[in-house]
């Protein structure tokens, strides 16, 4: 049994020992894995600082090494340099100082540095108004190349070109315009032509806008618009050719408005006048076309005065301006307050006057040369009146210079075509129709015709062949003087027996 126990408690144990025993291996060894991985680092390190101190005394080496070389290569350098630049020369300025430098200054610069092969070029490009400029350098090279400093080295064959400005040939005989378009502008034109010739300008045209009326007489020869070689906005100190196109338009009166007249009163200031004083004020003005319009419908229960203006109109507009100018042919219209005239069988004479004092300017009175001698009482007595051919009476309105034409009765004159008849009416019907056939060609007369009546039955009081009735021109009562013309109709009627 005790052996039992033992090796039971021996198994045990044994079990327990190797478990510490392996315990105590792996501790052990881990404490070895660290002490050999901290020899490890601290000999790694070791290195990396053995190392580090080696590398600055390789670059130390490395440089010591290059100095030297670039120190031969430079010197080399310096020495080819100096053999093949022996004979380069010093450029005076830089570039940049050249310019605007006269270019025979430049030359002289270079020449005495030591170049010898310059260049000059002329760029004729100059207007007058540059000619401070004029052989000024505008640009130089050397060998092509443009920018250089003051005192850079060049070999003295170095080619320099050396360009710089003179004047166009063309522009030889540009002269100043005197005068800007807007100072032209506003002026009067003969005045700007002097000017312009007076610089010496040859080639100016005018050209005349009629366009104003006599309102604006202030504008007339005006410039409206000036060019030079079509260009309408140049400036005072521009240089042009002196043979350059110069037009000048200006305004001027429209020779149709050139005959104008001024409106001598306004359209609030005929009240209440007479309207001749109205006719004789436009016509003072110049007026001539004025149009009267009588309203006969004068009532003076109203206060109404013969002759009153009723109203003016100018052109048909009757608001107006005194002083305003308008065409010479402008029409005044002129109504006003009228009595009726009465003029048939008026005295034409006083129906002359009364027309005159109408305002009516072109009055013409006509004899009617129509009367016989027994109608004389109604000789110069007025048969009609005629404007412009329409009767008085119906005209509505009349122009104080139409034609007036007062037609009167007058006695008849004799004349080559015309017959005074030697016997009267009562003594040619007594007797027989042939016998006054006879006398009536003894007198003259050419158309005379002759018709029985067929109105006798018996014959006791009228005999056949006995003159019933003699007819001149429809006139069967005349007198010895009356007054006919050789060609009038005349009827004779006679009586006669009716035939079976």
């Amino acid at each position: 049994m005790r052996c039992s126990y033992t090796k039971e408690a021996s198994i045990h144990e044994t079990d327990e020992i190797k478990r510490e025993r392996i315990r105590a291996k792996t501790q052990k060894e881990i404490e070895l894995g660290k002490k050999e991985i901290e020899k490890e680092t601290v000999t790694e390190i070791q290195r990396y600082e053995l190392e580090r101190k080696k590398i600055p005394l390789l670059w130390a080496k490395i440089i010591c090494y290059s100095l030297i070389i670039i120190f031969v290569i430079g010197l080399c350098f310096i020495c080819g340099y100096k053999i093949s630049h022996r004979n380069d020369i010093q450029i005076p300025l830089a570039a940049s100082a050249y310019c605007n430098r006269d270019f025979q200054d430049t030359k002289r610069l270079l020449t005495e540095a030591g170049f010898e092969n310059i260049e000059l070029i002329a760029i004729k490009d100059l207007l007058k108004s540059e000619l401070d400029i004029d052989g000024k350098v505008s640009q130089i090279s050397i060998n092509g190349i443009t920018s250089f400093h003051e005192n850079e080295w060049f070999p003295k064959d170095s080619t320099i070109t050396v360009t710089y400005h003179v004047l166009n040939p063309d522009k030889i005989n540009d002269i100043e315009i005197p005068l800007s378009a807007a100072q032209c502008t506003g002026d009067n034109y003969q005045n700007v032509i002097d000017i312009f010739k007076s610089s010496g300008f040859t080639d100016i045209e005018t050209k005349v806008l009629e366009d104003l009326n006599k309102d604006q007489m202030m504008d007339d020869g005006i410039v409206n618009q000036i060019s030079i070689n079509n260009d309408i906005d140049f400036h005072q100190g521009d240089w042009v050719a002196k043979d350059s196109k110069i037009v000048i338009s200006y305004h001027t009166i429209a020779p149709e408005r050139k005959t104008d007249i001024s409106v001598p009163i306004g359209s609030e200031q005929y009240s209440g006048q007479d309207y001749l004083e109205i006719i004789s004020t436009f016509e003072n003005a110049g007026f001539q076309n004025i149009i009267l319009i009588p309203k006969y419908d004068l009532k003076f229960y109203e206060g109404s005065k013969n002759g009153e203006v009723q109203s003016v109109f100018l052109n048909g507009d009757s608001v107006f301006v005194s002083g305003k100018w308008v065409p010479n042919d402008s029409i005044v219209t002129i109504i006003f307050n009228a009595k009726e005239i009465k003029y048939e069988g008026e005295d034409y004479q006083d129906v002359e006057n009364k027309l005159a004092e109408m305002g009516l300017k072109n009055i013409q009175s006509y004899p009617m040369d129509d009367l016989n001698m027994k109608h004389l009482k109604d000789e110069g007595k007025v048969d009609s009146i005629l404007i412009n051919g329409i009767e008085f009476s119906d005209a509505e309105s009349f122009d104080i210079h139409a034609e007036t034409i007062i037609n009167y009765h007058s006695k008849k004159m004799l004349t080559n075509n015309r017959i005074e008849i030697e016997m009267a009416s009562k003594e040619l019907c007594d007797g027989n129709y042939q016998t006054a056939v006879n006398e009536l060609e003894k007198m003259g007369f050419t158309n005379i015709k002759t018709e029985p009546m067929a109105d006798l039955h018996m014959g006791w009081l009228n005999k056949e062949g006995e003159v019933a009735e003699i007819s001149i021109d429809g006139e069967t009562s005349f007198v010895v003087g009356d007054i006919f013309d050789k060609a009038s109709s005349i009827i004779i009627k006679y009586h006669s027996f009716k035939k079976e």
